[in-house]
Parts: C-alpha cells; structure tokens; sequence
C-alpha cells in the first residue's frame, strides 16, 4: 500500500468531519419534510434552517482556514483526468456547500418565514412574500440538494476506489 505521510491539520479534519456528519443530518431532516407537505411541527423547519446556517459558517470558515492557511495536498499519482476530476468535484462540493443553505434561506424568506437559529439569533426574510419566487426558489433547493448527494456518492466511490482497487491510503489524511 502506497503511503500518504502528509495529513490535513487538525482543524481542517474536524471542520471535514462536522460539515460532512451535518450535511447527512440534514439532508435526511429535508427529505422527511419535503415530503411532509408542510405539516411538520414549525420547530423541525427552524432545527433544519438553524443546521443550514451552521453548515454555511463551518464552510466559510473552512474555506477561509483553506485559502489564506493552508496548501491544498498533493493527489498522489493518478492519470491527468483522475486529478482534474477531483479538484472538480471539490470546487462543484463548495459552490453547492454555499449554494444550498443560500437558496433554502431565498425560498424561506419567499415564503414569507424568517429563519430562526437554534433559539439564539433570527435571521429577517431577504424579500416581500412571493409565491412564484417561492416554487422556484424550493424547486432550485432541492435540485442543488440532489446534485450534492450525487457529488458525495462520488467523491466516497473516489476514495474507496484509491483506498482498494488502488491501495492508495488517501483517507488517512483526512482521519
């Protein structure tokens, strides 16, 4: 097995683990609702916008620790579209990381609904209710959501690929 020595700080691998525990989490929370057609108790809807927020603060942060701290590690030896295609999938990962919490915010505020989070703050909606807006907003949510899933589902096959079929122990860097 090909040895990785390099590993990401430790910061880097707890903002990884929690935005990716968080993700999961509240990508199963929207999925209940969306097909609860509104009939969940209010306190589920603030539970997923409050993680939504969240999400996008861990991500500012890891991206700001990422851009102004730390060098991105070298992929180990790979064909030239293997790399391109990671470093693709990691860019498409945090447009969709800022787009997401974005978006359901806009369709929050469409409706009409202020975003509570956790109890502690209260974000105002960002516009005058709007139902179109709203339909459109929800629509371009939950499309970004599927893409995301789509995205992970990759970048996990990625790393099992590298880790067994190319005895590559890319994982450990992040562990």
């Amino acid at each position: 097995m090909e040895a990785t020595p390099q590993r990401y700080s430790i910061m880097l691998r707890i903002l990884h683990w929690s935005i990716a525990v968080l993700i999961a989490v509240n990508t199963c929370l929207g999925l209940y609702l969306g097909s609860q057609d509104g009939a969940a108790p209010e306190s589920r809807y603030d539970l997923h916008k409050g993680t939504g927020v969240a999400i996008l603060a861990l991500v500012a942060l890891r991206l700001v620790r990422r851009l102004g701290f730390e060098v991105a590690l070298a992929l180990p030896p790979m064909p030239r579209w293997q790399q391109r295609a990671a470093r693709a999938a990691h860019v498409v990962l945090y447009i969709l990381m800022v787009l997401i919490p974005f978006t359901g915010y806009l369709s929050s505020s469409a409706a009409g609904y202020s975003t509570h989070i956790f109890g502690v703050a209260t974000i105002l909606p960002l516009m005058a209710e709007d139902r179109q807006a709203y339909d459109l907003l929800r629509e371009l949510h939950r499309a970004l959501n599927y893409a995301a899933i789509a995205v992970i589902g990759l970048h996990i096959a990625a790393v099992v690929k590298h880790r067994f079929a190319d005895r590559q122990d890319i994982l450990s860097r992040m562990l």
